[in-house]
C-alpha cells in the first residue's frame, strides 16, 4: 500500500521546487542565457522531496527558462524597434507601408504612434512589441534564410528563426542575429545553433549580402548601437575612424598618420578590391597603407572611391557561421 510520501506531488508544488531551482540556478548566469544543465541538476538535489524526482524539476525549469527567455526575447525586440526607429527621426529613404492604415507615413514617429494606437486598441501587446522589428525583417527577408518549424508528437524536430538586433536607417543594414533549435531525441535536450551577422544590399546592383561578425560585440541597452559595434568588430577601427573613412563593399578606408613601410605598385584585397595612389606601402605587419587613395573594384559591384590623405585600407574580418547564416554576396 502506497504511503503519503510515495505519492506524487502536486503540480503547484512541483511548480514552486522547480521555480526555486531555477531561481538559484540563474544567480551565476549572464541574462538572457541558457542555464547549464549541470546546475540545474545539482540544485534540484538540494530542492528535491519525496514524491518528485530529479529529472521531472529538471525538465519544468528547461520549460520555465525557456518561457522567460522568450519573455526577454520579447523585451530585447521592442528595445531594437525603438532603435530601429527612433521617435522623431526624418524620413530619408523611403518608409514602408504601416500595418494599420497602409499608408506612408512623413515621418518614423507618426509611424510608431499609428501602430501603437491600432494594437492597442485590439489589447494585442506581442503585436505592438513585434510589428515594426517585423517590418524592417521582412525588409531584409533575401538577405535571410528561409525560416521553418518542424515538430513531431515528441517534440523532435528543429526551428529556425530571426531577431533584430539593430537597424542603421541613414547606411540600410541592419544586424540580426539567426538561430536554430532542434531536438534529436524524444527525452533529450533541446539543442540551439546562433549566428549573429551584418546584412544589407549592394548600393550598385542591389544584390543581397550577408556577413557574420561576433555575437560577443552585443548589447541590449536602447543607446547602445549595435550595427557601429559590428562594423567596429569587422575593421578593427575606432569610432573617430568610423565617422571619417569612406567603405567600399567588405573594403574600408580608415585615415591614419603617415605610416612606415616597404613601397609596392599597387594591392589587391579579397581578390576584387584594387588599391593604387601616390604611395602605396605594406608594414610589417602586412597592413596596406596609401596616400591619395583610389579604390576600384575589378567586377564593377561598387562605385569607385577616391580620397586626399593616407589612409589604411581595412579588409573586413568574418566570424565562423553555421550552415543556415554563411556569408553571401560581396
Amino acid at each position: 500500500m502506497n504511503t503519503t510520501a510515495e505519492l506524487p506531488l502536486h503540480r503547484r508544488q512541483r511548480l514552486h521546487l522547480a521555480d526555486r531551482t531555477l531561481r538559484h540556478s540563474r544567480r551565476h548566469h549572464p541574462r538572457g542565457h541558457r542555464v547549464s544543465q549541470k546546475t540545474l541538476r545539482d540544485n534540484a538535489r538540494r530542492y528535491r522531496r519525496p514524491g518528485v524526482s530529479i529529472k521531472t524539476l529538471v525538465e519544468i525549469a528547461n520549460t520555465m527558462d525557456a518561457r522567460q527567455r522568450t519573455a526577454e526575447a520579447l523585451k530585447r525586440a521592442d528595445l531594437a524597434t525603438r532603435m530601429a526607429f527612433p521617435l522623431g527621426t526624418p524620413e530619408r529613404h523611403g518608409m514602408p507601408r504601416c500595418h494599420c492604415c497602409r499608408k506612408v507615413h512623413a515621418t518614423r514617429r507618426r509611424y510608431w504612434s499609428c501602430i501603437i494606437h491600432h494594437h492597442r486598441g485590439e489589447g494585442s501587446d506581442g503585436a505592438v512589441r513585434l510589428s515594426v522589428a517585423n517590418t524592417v525583417l521582412e525588409h531584409f527577408r533575401p538577405c535571410l534564410s528561409e525560416e521553418y518549424s518542424s515538430w513531431d508528437n515528441a517534440w523532435r524536430g528543429s526551428a529556425l528563426t530571426h531577431e533584430l538586433l539593430g537597424y542603421g536607417l541613414d547606411q540600410e543594414v541592419a544586424v540580426v542575429r539567426a538561430e536554430r533549435r532542434f531536438r534529436l531525441y524524444r527525452k533529450g535536450w533541446l539543442n540551439r545553433h546562433t549566428t549573429c551577422f551584418l546584412v544589407g544590399f549592394n548600393e550598385v546592383t542591389g544584390q543581397p549580402f550577408r556577413h557574420p561578425v561576433s555575437s560577443r560585440i552585443f548589447r541590449d541597452e536602447p543607446e547602445f548601437d549595435n550595427v557601429r559595434a559590428a562594423q567596429k568588430w569587422m575593421w578593427q577601427i575606432t569610432d573617430e575612424q568610423l565617422d571619417s573613412g569612406c567603405r567600399q563593399g567588405d573594403v574600408f578606408l580608415a585615415p591614419v598618420k603617415r605610416p612606415r613601410g616597404e613601397p609596392i605598385p599597387e594591392a589587391v584585397l579579397g581578390g576584387s578590391h584594387r588599391i593604387r595612389g601616390r604611395e602605396v606601402c605594406r608594414d610589417t605587419k602586412g597592413r596596406i597603407f596609401a596616400l591619395d587613395p583610389r579604390l576600384a573594384h575589378l567586377k564593377r559591384q561598387h562605385a569607385p572611391v577616391r580620397l586626399k590623405g593616407w589612409f589604411r585600407v581595412c579588409l573586413a574580418r568574418e566570424e565562423a557561421a553555421w550552415n543556415f547564416a554563411v556569408r553571401i554576396g560581396d
